[in-house]
């Protein structure tokens, strides 16, 4: 893990099935949200038997090259989010296949 909660290795193996999830938000340790979208997906993950890493993604981090990264993308809940438009543009990127344009997004 790159910090405490903020990303997970759902199982041990690295196979070409692995599916990576991008949750965009600004994780707090201390959120029971936060707290409870982790443990969601492990319980997913054990349940189902998926291989699935997962990673928090700060909205000041979010690059042109960010969306190639992930099989899928969550916003998570509990704003205010460090860049409501990055948050907003990623989700109309992997919805609508908006590419980014520089900095904005356009239609």
């Amino acid at each position: 893990m790159d910090e405490v909660g903020t990303s997970g290795r759902l199982n041990n193996t690295v196979g070409k099935n692995m599916k990576t999830i991008g949750i965009i938000g600004e994780y707090t340790e201390t959120s029971e949200t936060h707290i409870a979208t982790n443990r969601a997906i492990e319980h997913s993950r054990d349940a189902l038997g998926l291989d699935i890493d997962f990673r928090w993604i700060s909205t000041e981090k979010i690059t042109e090259a960010f969306f190639e990264e992930y099989d899928s993308l969550w916003v998570a809940p509990r704003s205010p989010y460090k860049n409501m438009n990055n948050a907003l543009c990623s989700i109309l990127q992997k919805t609508y296949d908006i590419r980014p344009s520089g900095i904005r997004y356009s239609l």
